[in-house]
């Protein structure tokens, strides 16, 4: 039986690796960026002030400008934005109670690990359904044999999970070098610096440790050269998350239009 394609939407691949990176490259500059947000943070008022500057609806806020003086839809998109910039009040003065602002920290590793995985898997998904249609060729979203694709690329991921291996290295080896129909564009490389696989399991580890154990590891984690021991609460650096970004930058560097192959 023929399926009528029409109701999908049309993509070629090359189009989808490209969303991959973006994606990937986006999430890790706004990851960068809320955590200089925070550090710019002074209060409530000034940031609810600074919002409606840079929409440029600051006469909103004018003294001389009351409830009464302000149409509904203006009093909600105030109400609005005054209890969103209380929270944000809220939340970083707990942040800053707990470490130092170590919530915010963890959660961009958290947030870089999650970008990175995502990569894989959709790098994955795109070289699988390329097989037979090459790079150039169209996929249709969301039907079957897309569906198919990431479900056999899920399955994947979870048995990538080998003693003593790091799963996501394993996952790139089946399927971003094994599963890869054009190497020459795409040169990812089985001798990719060891240090830089290191530093993406140790983010992951640490990941982890954040997510299910309380922010605590088992075992000794070494990323770059700042050692983490086990039994103690993690604590996050800035210098921690720059060497993170720039090895998962690395691995996926091909996926980069401004990649250049050095031989």
């Amino acid at each position: 039986m023929v399926v009528d394609q029409r109701n999908f939407e049309q993509v070629t691949l090359s189009r989808l690796l490209e969303i991959a990176w973006d994606e990937f490259d986006k999430s890790l500059l706004s990851v960068g960026a809320r955590f200089v947000l925070w550090g710019s943070f002074s209060d409530q008022s000034s940031l609810a002030e600074s919002y409606f500057r840079a929409k440029g609806k600051v006469k909103l806020i004018d003294g001389r400008r009351t409830a009464n003086s302000r149409s509904p839809e203006e009093n909600q998109l105030v109400d609005l934005v005054n209890d969103a910039a209380n929270d944000i009040a809220e939340y970083l003065k707990w942040a800053k109670n707990n470490g130092d602002g170590q919530p915010i920290l963890r959660e961009a590793l958290v947030g870089y690990c999650i970008a990175f995985e995502a990569c894989l898997k959709n790098v994955a998904v795109v070289f699988l359904l390329a097989k037979n249609v090459g790079l150039n060729g169209v996929a249709f979203i969301p039907n079957a044999e897309f569906k198919k694709a990431f479900k056999f690329v899920k399955d994947g991921w979870r048995k990538s999970e080998v003693d003593g291996k790091f799963r996501g290295k394993v996952f790139y080896e089946n399927f971003l070098i094994n599963e890869n129909p054009n190497p020459d564009q795409f040169p990812f490389s089985m001798h990719l610096d060891s240090d830089r696989w290191s530093d993406c399991w140790a983010a992951f580890d640490l990941r982890n440790a954040i997510v299910h154990q309380m922010g605590r590891l088992d075992e000794q984690v070494t990323l770059g050269n700042t050692v983490f021991t086990p039994n103690r609460e993690i604590e996050i650096k800035p210098k921690n998350l720059s060497v993170v970004a720039n090895s998962m930058r690395e691995v996926l560097s091909p996926l980069d239009p401004h990649y250049i192959l050095l031989f």
